[in-house]
């Protein structure tokens, strides 16, 4: 349930930061050229935060905070994107959450799979990451193409998205963050 709900929360603001691009830059080129510096900038961040924010995050902040921390984050943004609708703060959502994602998000993620045995963790792991991340962005960006077949989607409607599906993200992470709670085995600094 977690990782779908973290792929419709990219999927939408996938979607809403296309829509704002095409709002705010018309013309197809002068939007190409925008999304692809967009895309530049959002692999140099994701490196950084990969190679210097992730392991220290995971060496020195308690493992629950961190499940909890990153969906608040998403939060932050989401409500930046309510407060002020804009090509900007669509971008630095989505930017926030692939930062996050490719780099603190994965690595911590991978942390709830160490007590499984061998044969558990390929099994789980086979079926989270072959098939409900893609179904799960699937389902989310299929639904809004349905919708938007009978009702014109407004851009508001994909801030709303997102806030519920974090919403749901963080029911789930506050229900790990109790176990992880209980054996939370984040290395402290020497």
């Amino acid at each position: 349930m977690l990782i779908a709900l973290t792929q419709i929360v990219s999927t939408v603001a996938d979607l809403q930061l296309s829509l704002y691009a095409e709002k705010a830059l018309p013309l197809a080129d002068l939007r190409t050229q925008w999304i692809g510096g967009f895309y530049a900038l959002l692999n140099v961040a994701s490196a950084v935060c990969q190679f210097v924010v992730a392991p220290v995050s995971l060496a020195f902040a308690p493992h629950r905070i961190i499940y909890l921390a990153i969906p608040l984050v998403h939060l932050g943004m989401v409500a930046a994107v309510f407060a002020h609708p804009g090509l900007w703060t669509a971008a630095t959502c989505f930017l926030m959450f692939k930062v996050l994602d490719y780099s603190v998000f994965r690595a911590v993620k991978e942390l709830l799979y160490v007590p499984l045995s061998f044969d558990a963790r390929y099994r789980a792991k086979e079926i989270i990451d072959a098939f409900v991340y893609r179904a799960s962005k699937g389902v989310a960006s299929g639904a809004l193409a349905g919708v938007s077949i009978f009702i014109p989607v407004p851009l508001v409607a994909f801030p709303c998205v997102i806030t519920a599906a974090l919403a749901g993200w963080l029911g789930a992470v506050a229900r790990l963050a109790r176990f992880a709670s209980a054996d939370d085995q984040s290395p402290k600094a020497e």
